[in-house]
C-alpha cells in the first residue's frame, strides 16, 4: 500500500466508522420531536467536527504526496554525472529510446540521476520505465482522488450514508496504488 493511500485510509476510516455510529444514533433519535431537539444538535456538532478533522487529514495526505513527488523529480546532490547530465538537455540533445535506456541502465539506483532521466524522458516523450505514468499524470490522479475523498466526507454524514463507502470502510481509493513517487 502506498504511503498516500495509507494516509487517506487513516483519515477516512476513523471518520466513516464514527459517522456510521452517529448516523444510527441520529436515526434512533428521530422518532419524536423531543428526542430530536435533545440529541440531534450534539450529534450534528460532533459529525461536523469529525468531518473537519477528516478533511484536514485528507488535505495533508495530498500535500505530503505532492511534496514527495516533487522531491522525487528534483535534481540535487553530489551524485550528478556531469558528462551525462549534459546529454539530458532536451533543447540540445535528442536521444533515441535505445540511447536513453543505456543511460538509465548506467545510473540505475542513483536517485539524483534518475530524477534527471525521468524529467528528460517526460519532456522528450521517451519511456523511463515500462508503463510508467508521468509526473503530470500522477498530479492529476492525486488531485482527482483528493476531490473524491473530500466529496465522500461531504456525502457521508449523519443524515445519509453512501452504501459503498460503508462497505469499503478502510479500503478506499485503490487507484492511489499507482501513485508512487
Amino acid at each position: 500500500m502506498t504511503k498516500f493511500r495509507t494516509e487517506l485510509n487513516n483519515a477516512l476510516s476513523p471518520y466513516m466508522q464514527r459517522i456510521i455510529e452517529l448516523n444510527k444514533k441520529f436515526q434512533l433519535y428521530s422518532a419524536t420531536k423531543e428526542l430530536k431537539e435533545m440529541y440531534h444538535p450534539a450529534i450534528i456538532d460532533e459529525a461536523e467536527q469529525l468531518a473537519n478533522v477528516a478533511k484536514e487529514r485528507i488535505n495533508a495526505a495530498y500535500d505530503n504526496y505532492i511534496q514527495r513527488l516533487n522531491e522525487a523529480y528534483t535534481i540535487y546532490g553530489i551524485q550528478i554525472d556531469e558528462k551525462d547530465i549534459q546529454l539530458l538537455n532536451p533543447t540540445i540533445f535528442h536521444l533515441t529510446q535505445w540511447e536513453f535506456d543505456k543511460l538509465c541502465d548506467k545510473h540505475a539506483g542513483n536517485a539524483t540521476m534518475e530524477a534527471a532521466l525521468r524529467s528528460y524522458a517526460e519532456s522528450m516523450e521517451l519511456l523511463f520505465e515500462k508503463d510508467a505514468i508521468t509526473k503530470q499524470q500522477k498530479e492529476e490522479i492525486a488531485l482527482q482522488v483528493l476531490h473524491t475523498a473530500l466529496n465522500d466526507v461531504r456525502r457521508n454524514n449523519v443524515h445519509e450514508l453512501v452504501d459503498w463507502c460503508v462497505i469499503m470502510c478502510g479500503e478506499f481509493y485503490s487507484e492511489v496504488e499507482q501513485l508512487t513517487e
